[in-house]
């Protein structure tokens, strides 16, 4: 007897815990042979509007429990089942339809509300300050940079400080200009596939949110990318040119840079592609670096582009570092003079055009230059 009183006591008190907690519902939707019988409020209001269909439920009952037996189908007396759901489902359905029209106009508001953006300009002046705070906030990245460019700078310095006009120097200067395409070339796509592939969740979650044109990013990450993107370039430049002993003219200096510069942006741009087709950082990092030795094969350097197959040939065009080592060496070697020793009468290449003419890469741009 005890054992009885205890038992229903336990599930007395589970009751009132499932009470509780149908009274915690906020929103409630009630189906039965896949219709919807009620989609509203829960608590009170469920109780409300299934009392006004004449199903009041008893006091001290559990509604939760009493709406499951109201539209559940009782096998012991099936039509009286079957009459009660359909006056449940009918019930509902004249219900839906006073909201219809509302629910329409309140649709048509949230597709607008999906297609409205804040305007243009605004899109630039947000999306650039946030760029700004994280290009500056990452002064690990920038010290790294700014360390690589005085590096390199110096490093080449120490290496090629002897450089003259005899025909030794030949060969020197064309490996400075060549390293100096490929130093920048894989220093622009690296910077990029690291940052942007890291970035490209985050974007694609707020375009799908509608919050900017890819058109906005693209472009505030440019702007606020190139003061940072044009300082270690000039500096490198700066570092290393005069103390080379490259072309002395002021003009051959400023287009070397400008040159140094427009390497590194091209190769930023591809950086863009290989991140953006990447589906991570692994995969962004695995597929540039081979992209960017197929750019130095064709450079110009490693193989003549007159011996190159010829359903090969057309990857010369392209090669980012063919073209920016044929600017370096039209830059360089074009008006120059070489001196010749009494050794190397037999052979000597005493002006830069000479030199044009040997490179196998520059002499088809080179020729385009002097017919002008």
């Amino acid at each position: 007897m005890c054992m009885h009183a205890h038992c229903a006591a336990v599930r007395e008190r589970k009751k009132k815990q499932m009470g509780l907690v149908f009274t915690q519902f906020d929103r409630l939707i009630l189906l039965t042979d896949g219709n919807v019988v009620y989609n509203g409020k829960g608590g009170e209001h469920a109780v409300t509007y299934f009392s006004k269909l004449g199903f009041s439920c008893p006091s001290y009952f559990n509604p939760a429990d009493y709406f499951l037996d109201i539209i559940s189908y009782d096998s012991r007396n099936e039509e009286d089942s079957e009459k009660r759901i359909a006056l449940l489902i009918g019930a509902w359905k004249k219900q839906s339809k006073k909201y219809n029209i509302r629910s329409k106009k309140f649709l048509k508001k949230v597709q607008e509300m999906k297609t409205v953006r804040s305007g243009f300009w605004t899109q630039l002046f947000v999306l650039s300050g946030r760029n700004i705070r994280q290009v500056y906030r990452n002064k690990f990245s920038l010290t790294i940079r700014l360390i690589m460019a005085l590096f390199f700078g110096l490093f080449l310095s120490a290496i090629y400080s002897n450089t003259n006009y005899g025909q030794k120097s030949i060969q020197d200067r064309s490996g400075i200009l060549f390293f100096v395409a490929i130093n920048q070339s894989f220093s622009g796509l690296m910077n990029v596939v690291t940052t942007f592939t890291l970035e490209k969740a985050i974007v694609m979650r707020e375009r799908q949110a509608k919050s900017y044109h890819v058109v906005s990013y693209y472009l505030t990450k440019f702007l606020t990318a190139v003061p940072v993107d044009i300082f270690f370039p000039v500096l490198f430049s700066c570092v290393m040119y005069w103390i080379v002993n490259l072309n002395p003219t002021a003009q051959s200096f400023f287009i070397f840079i400008v040159t140094t510069v427009l390497t590194t942006f091209t190769a930023m741009a591809l950086g863009f592609i290989v991140a953006a087709f990447a589906p991570s950082v692994d995969a962004a990092n695995a597929v540039g670096p081979p992209i960017m030795v197929l750019m130095i094969l064709f450079g110009g350097v490693f193989i003549n582009i007159k011996n190159v197959p010829v359903w090969l040939s057309w990857l010369q065009n392209l090669s980012s570092i063919r073209w920016s080592y044929m600017a370096f060496c039209i830059n360089e070697f074009k008006h120059e003079k070489f001196h010749c020793s009494a050794s190397e009468q037999s052979f000597c290449i005493k002006n830069g055009e000479d030199v044009l003419c040997f490179s196998s890469s520059s002499v088809l741009l080179f020729k385009r230059n002097k017919d002008k």
